[in-house]
């Protein structure tokens, strides 16, 4: 008898375990952010900096997660998806009802350098994106390394960011999300209304002729890196230069 009861005992403790972890699920937060971390790139000569949203449960185990590499809009920086799209509480949400799993996420400073290598090679972002941040995060965190489990999504310039990287480096990356990616291509430039290039900065109100400026870098570009340029300009047109500054 004492043994049929140590068993009878030994299942309510258990189902009250379970029933308490899934109320924990309901009331806890399902995600720790991380802000403010930096990598010092060699390649760009300064810190860059990002922030991480990890399980809760991450320095609870030693599982390896899949990551997803959040990228932001022009203007924006390593936290917009934080106070801009509160990413981090959508996906606590999210877990919290079951309907994905665990990721870890990274969002990367990338300034306005569509995550690309400028024209006179001054901030090789795309280089440091590859070769140093990729790097740095699979060593720093339990991220799984094979390209199947290493993701892309971002926004505007951040799409245009995902669609490039993936491209470029098909052998890092598996999934990618494009959203509103900024585009634009040679043809469409050249084919547009003449009196559509004088804009005028959203903020002072100066008039910007974005047009005018692009000789200057076109004759240093290939062919295969129009796109690249002129995806450039269609973002420069809403601040001018100063108000640029101002607002980083």
């Amino acid at each position: 008898m004492a043994k049929v009861k140590y068993r009878y005992i030994n299942y309510r403790s258990k189902l009250l375990i379970i029933i308490l972890l899934q109320i924990s699920t309901l009331g806890f937060p399902q995600v720790r952010v991380g802000r403010n971390l930096g990598i010092q790139s060699e390649i760009l000569n300064q810190k860059i900096s990002y922030s991480v949203i990890l399980p809760s449960t991450y320095h609870l185990d030693s599982k390896v997660y899949p990551v997803i590499y959040l990228l932001h809009g022009f203007g924006g920086n390593h936290e917009s998806w934080l106070e801009r799209c509160h990413i981090d509480q959508l996906v606590d949400s999210l877990l919290k009802e079951r309907d994905i799993g665990e990721f870890i996420y990274i969002m990367p400073d990338a300034r306005n350098s569509y995550y690309i290598n400028n024209y006179d090679s001054s901030f090789l972002y795309h280089n440091f994106f590859i070769k140093e941040l990729v790097p740095t995060i699979d060593s720093l965190f339990r991220t799984n390394n094979h390209k199947e489990f290493r993701n892309l999504m971002g926004l505007s310039m951040g799409g245009f960011g995902s669609i490039i990287l993936s491209v470029k480096n098909p052998e890092i990356f598996g999934t990618v999300v494009s959203l509103s990616p900024a585009i634009r291509n040679k043809m469409i430039f050249e084919n547009e209304e003449s009196n559509t290039h004088i804009m005028k900065c959203d903020s002072c109100k100066k008039e910007l002729d974005y047009k005018g400026a692009i000789p200057e870098l076109v004759h240093k570009a290939e062919e295969s890196e129009w796109q690249v340029i002129f995806s450039i300009f269609t973002a420069v047109i809403c601040y001018c230069p100063e108000c640029c500054e101002k607002r980083r």
